[in-house]
């Protein structure tokens, strides 16, 4: 049997599925730190505490509430061995899914066959969806989601009944609960809504309350509980983006945290070809409008609000979408027969930018980033307690606990609130998890620099302990006195500011309080002790309604 002749694009689908795998296998099975930290408040929410980061304490910091609520429903059925091996089979499935969705797309655009599943290659072979999507956060359930919207909501007649928009709209709400960019959909749905004929007003007013009904009890859920509208994560992304308002800095080869059309301008290759699909005639104007509004109000949102650094795996879903319309390029330049050699060069350059963007990312795994797998994550939780003790034991060293008091350590890279046990709580340094209510300290923002007040929080008497460098996590906010003093001594011990010391078991600064403010030994704070004040705090805590 004669082998299938090595065509061009055959070549470079096997090409394309191949950098698809070398992204994903490192990363299947893995959970990055936002994945932890959302386990850690699925796992309160599956005992009836929704929106509490530390035990008892009540706080706004999940931008996806149905995520979390799926997490949860798993850790309650099955507890973190269940919840792991079905986030991680979800993550993998969403991909795979993500990818159909988009050669479906890409056929609607008027893409041939070879050159659609072309375009799904391409969207799951992108470094940055590969490398993100199976690391147990929402990405690819919401590319999923907001494709088939898509799909759905400009498919001719549909919107115009009533009871077909109706579930259009509840599609849309599933979209803003799995991450609040949905609502973005809703433009896409306008520019829809514009061509369609008769029952627009009735299908308007279908999708629309369809919409509210589903969001509605979330949100006030979360305002019930939290006191906020809007989580406090999302506030930090905006102000995270007030910060770094430089576009374009690299750290590393092709290792990319630019702003959103810088970012596209790195794959001139799909860029090009996404133009070719969204220009001129060809069959479904109005997919084509929505898609192209879709996306505009995409990259608007992730330049011009919350910036795009660190956001690879939110803008997951603008890849998809960039990828359809590149295979409909694809196609039509294949179909006047021009370009073949610019297309051989333009796949080349694609692979190439790629490529180094993938030994970019294999190196930043081989020195400990990229999550955590599955059997360390449940060792980790196993050794709450053992590991808890010991934080215990270097945080009252100090002198400085105090009974009633639960002691709290601040950091960076908050995940670590998963390994520890409720008698140890766990403050954010840049305020992503900031309570909104509960006594424990907040750290707030400087409007003017959008940089979190961190004095505020490392001055609370609750925080006894700095478990990362303010000055390396971050560096254009460590300029208040007690950050900066803390960052110029982490590898100075000697320099230690007043009132803190270096702890070798911690590997950070302990709070260390004047002989003359230590309670007596018998007022001293105990382990046991410990768990009586999170026991006292929780069960003071209301169950959400």
């Amino acid at each position: 049997m004669a082998l299938p002749r090595p065509t061009p694009l055959r070549v470079f689908a096997i090409a394309l599925a191949a950098l698809c795998a070398v992204n994903v296998l490192p990363r299947a099975g893995r959970f990055s730190g936002d994945a932890m930290i959302h386990l850690g408040i699925a796992e309160r929410a599956a005992s009836g505490r929704w929106f509490e980061f530390n035990p008892g304490e009540v706080t706004s910091a999940t931008t996806s509430p149905a995520w979390t609520a799926l997490e949860a429903a798993l850790l309650a059925l099955g507890g973190y061995p269940l919840a792991l091996a079905v986030v991680s089979a979800l993550t993998l499935a969403a991909l795979a899914g993500a990818a159909l969705l988009v050669r479906r797309l890409a056929l609607r655009l008027g893409a041939t066959g070879p050159a659609a599943s072309l375009g799904g290659l391409l969207f799951a072979s992108l470094p940055g969806v590969a490398s993100n999507a199976p690391l147990g956060m929402e990405s690819g359930a919401f590319a999923c989601a907001s494709l088939a919207f898509l799909l759905a909501v400009t498919t001719p007649g549909r919107l115009g009944r009533p009871l077909h928009a109706a579930a259009l709209g509840a599609l849309l709400g599933l979209c803003v609960l799995l991450r609040p960019e949905g609502a973005l959909l809703s433009v896409a749905a306008a520019v829809a809504l514009a061509s369609t004929g008769s029952g627009r007003r009735a299908g308007a007013a279908a999708l629309a309350l369809a919409a509210v009904l589903v969001v509605a009890p979330a949100l006030y859920a979360h305002w019930r509980i939290t006191g906020q509208v809007l989580p406090g994560s999302g506030l930090s992304r905006v102000m995270a983006a007030r910060r770094d308002p430089g576009s374009i800095h690299l750290a590393g080869p092709l290792w990319l945290y630019l702003a959103a059309p810088a970012r596209l301008l790195v794959q001139l290759p799909l860029a090009w070809l996404a133009f070719e699909g969204a220009r001129g005639p060809g069959p479904s104007p109005s997919t084509r409008r929505a898609l192209l509004a879709a996306l505009a109000a995409g990259f608007a949102l992730y330049t011009l609000i919350t910036g795009a650094a660190h956001v690879a795996r939110l803008t997951v879903w603008l890849w998809a979408l960039l990828s359809a319309l590149a295979a409909a390029g694809l196609s039509r330049r294949l179909a006047r027969g021009a370009g073949g050699r610019w297309l051989a060069v333009a796949c080349a350059a694609h692979l190439t930018v790629a490529g180094a963007e993938t030994v970019a990312r294999w190196r930043s795994v081989s020195q400990g980033s990229g999550g955590f797998d599955r059997a360390t994550l449940l060792r980790a939780i196993d050794g709450r307690r053992a590991r808890t003790d010991r934080a215990l034991r270097s945080l009252c060293s100090g002198g400085c606990c105090r009974e009633g008091v639960v002691p709290a350590v601040a950091a960076v890279e908050v995940q670590r609130r998963i390994t520890l046990d409720g008698r140890v709580s766990v403050a954010s340094l840049d305020g992503v998890t900031a309570p909104a209510r509960g006594g424990a300290p907040t750290v707030g923002f400087d409007p003017t620099t959008g940089c979190p007040r961190m004095d505020a929080l490392l001055s609370h008497p609750s925080v006894l302990g700095v478990l990362e460098d303010p000055g390396a996590q971050l560096s254009q906010c460590a300029g208040s006195p007690l950050a900066r003093a803390l960052s110029l001594a982490w590898e100075r011990p000697s320099l230690a500011p007043p009132g803190w010391r270096w702890d070798l078991a911690l590997h950070g600064w302990v709070r260390r309080c004047d002989p003359a403010d230590q309670p007596p030994p018998s007022a001293s704070p105990s382990i046991a002790s410990a768990s009586r004040t999170v026991a006292s705090r929780t069960a003071a805590r209301p169950t959400s309604p």
